[in-house]
């Protein structure tokens, strides 16, 4: 019977750290009433978990018990949901809390908005945002606690912040690419590989970019600077620079970050391998006058030199680590690497995982990985070339056995984001193909996809007619409705891109030709533009050389002698101009030329006469 107890306490949450069961009068943690179950936790499946236990354990006296908790965990797979509208493949993915609004980013730029409330089967997003941080690909992207506001990171030095409809609140800082060292820099340098909000405060959040940095962010203060990304105003809203740097002390890029369940401790990737643990238990931010008879602003500037804790040897140097996620404990998480490894770590030592799952091959920096609710498994996906016929799968590994449980063939192509929301207990996976899949099942599952899978979509008017020749004969054009004359309603900005480069619509001026003219029109070498005349075949001379001392040896005047010949016998302008009012008597040909009576001569002489 005590074993039994024993085994029916373990399927309980664990208590937070630092707590035991003599911490508290009266608590028993063998009673599972007294047990503080999350509030994300999906309350309807952890019931069905505990119903399920209890008949398992009544009346059982055979070991029925421990065949129960052997018992591979239900997944939420039997069900699927196909979100279809990226050009591209979906590189990263948020559902806030409540598990409403599915945002979903792809290598196309552009996000989508998504409201499974809202949507009934066809499936159709509710907002597009086009290229919201200009033509470079969204990489990461992260709901603030309260679920208002929306930060967008990308190849671009500069997050941006959106609000719960997609309108752009604010544009971060961009940073001095000249300065060395990067604590002094107001921003990101170099293109950012992940965004994450601070899980309780709605005012901090962190950035991590390939520049070797971890930047926590004031979004209050980045916000007031608005949405100029050259805006003068010196107010960045930096809190706090952490620099990642390799066993020998270099600069290392980050690929990853990730914040604690509590905000106690933030978590970051670097390319050499590494994976640096951040604690934050003191407040080390410093107020700091930026000038004079200013407004009362500061700028918040913290000094911290080296990580609490590291694991320098997680994974292969070289390779990106394109995922962090903690378990809801607090103590453990799991890393996910494009060097076909995912391990399993305790923050306490670092020295050495936990679990290490090997051939789970992944070909993008963004595959991801994420636990299940209760924390008993994490799920991974995996990778596959084009044209390989190979089909991409998802991993299921116990984190109380450390082995695999299930592996799952998923529709489309390589598996890069993924995420299991622990309220809905549904799990939402990016595709190389450019769709979204939510995998559920309506008997573990809540809310999510099970609303938008059962509403009908509205009904239409449709107007049916009986009889082929009548229904050709009330076929209705509009004139609105053609092509030449429909107006699109769609973002100009792709367009008045292409415009600019013609250079026929943009007007582009006229450029200085370089190298031998065409169409009549001579370079700007004019030395070389007489030589291109010059005889000697169709191209002039031989060579280039052979032309030039041509030109300088020859006598111009001789050159010109030789057509005076051929002008007196062939006229062809001037001559015959006169040939028809020439005054009488005059014979050119004879050098007889005709003589006036009258000139202003006689009126000379006669002065001189007199």
């Amino acid at each position: 019977a005590a074993a039994e107890e024993e085994e029916e306490a373990d399927f309980g949450p664990q208590l937070p750290p630092g707590r035991g069961a003599g911490h508290a009068d009266g608590y028993d943690p063998e009673d599972l009433s007294q047990q503080v179950f999350d509030e994300d936790a999906p309350s309807g499946a952890a019931r069905g978990r505990r119903r399920r236990r209890q008949r398992g354990g009544e009346g059982d006296d055979d070991g029925g018990g421990e065949e129960e908790e052997e018992a591979a965990p239900a997944l939420p797979v039997s069900h699927q949901l196909v979100l279809s509208a990226h050009a591209k493949t979906v590189t990263c993915l948020a559902l806030d809390r409540a598990g409403n609004r599915l945002v979903t980013g792809g290598s196309d730029s552009d996000l989508y908005f998504w409201d499974y409330a809202g949507m009934t089967r066809e499936l159709r997003p509710f907002r597009h945002i086009a290229e919201p941080l200009g033509a470079y690909q969204v990489r990461s992207i992260s709901y603030s606690p309260n679920c208002d506001r929306v930060a967008v990171a990308g190849s671009s030095n500069q997050p941006v912040i959106l609000d719960r409809d997609g309108r752009k609140l604010a544009t971060l800082m961009k940073g001095d690419m000249y300065i060395r060292d990067m604590r002094h820099t107001r921003g990101h340098v170099a293109a950012c590989t992940a965004a994450a909000w601070h899980p309780s405060e709605h005012e901090t959040l962190a950035t991590a970019s390939e520049d070797g940095t971890v930047r926590l962010w004031d979004v209050e203060v980045a916000a007031a600077r608005g949405n100029d990304a050259s805006s003068l105003n010196v107010q960045s809203g930096q809190r706090a620079v952490y620099v990642l740097r390799d066993a020998k002390g270099v600069k290392t890029p980050c690929t990853a970050a990730s914040w604690a369940p509590d905000g106690s401790a933030i978590l970051s990737a670097g390319r050499d391998g590494s994976i640096q643990l951040w604690e934050m238990r003191a407040k080390p931010y410093q107020p700091v006058q930026l000038a004079m008879r200013a407004t009362p602003r500061s700028e918040y500037i913290a000094d911290i030199s080296k990580p609490t804790s590291a694991a320098r040897a997680a994974h292969a140097a070289g390779e990106d680590i394109s995922s962090l996620t903690w378990r809801r404990d607090g103590v453990s998480f799991a890393s996910r690497s494009t060097d076909g490894c995912l391990k399993l770590w305790d923050t306490r030592r670092l020295d050495a995982p936990l679990a290490a799952w090997g051939d789970l091959p992944a070909l993008l920096p963004m595959t991801g990985c994420d636990f299940s609710p209760d924390g008993s498994v994490v799920v991974t996906g995996t990778s596959v070339k084009r044209g390989s016929g190979a089909k991409p799968t998802l991993a299921f590994f116990s984190t109380r056995t450390l082995s695999r449980i299930a592996t799952l063939e998923v529709d489309g192509a390589s598996v890069v984001p993924l995420l299991w929301h622990p309220r809905l207990n549904q799990i939402v996976i990016g595709n190389a193909d450019g769709k979204a899949y939510t995998l559920y099942d309506p008997t573990v599952s809540e809310k999510g996809a099970l609303f938008c899978s059962v509403k009908a979509a509205p009904k239409r008017g449709v107007l049916s007619y009986s009889g082929e020749g009548f229904s050709k004969a009330m076929q209705i054009i509009t004139p609105h409705a053609l092509p030449m004359y429909r107006e699109e309603n769609d973002d100009h900005r792709k367009k008045r891109q292409k415009d600019r480069a013609d250079p026929l619509k943009s007007r582009k001026p006229e450029q200085v030709l370089t190298g031998p003219g065409h169409n009549g029109k001579l370079s700007v070498g004019y030395q070389q533009a007489l030589l291109a005349t010059m005889s000697g075949g169709t191209s002039g001379l031989t060579g280039t050389k052979d032309k030039i001392a041509a030109f300088q040896n020859e006598d111009p005047r001789e050159e010109l002698l030789k057509y005076a010949k051929i002008a007196e016998e062939q006229p062809l302008y001037v001559t015959p101009a006169y040939s028809h009012n020439q005054p009488t008597g005059a014979d050119p040909t004879a050098g007889t030329y005709p003589k006036f009576a009258k000139t202003v001569e006689p009126e000379e002489e006669g002065e001189d006469e007199d």
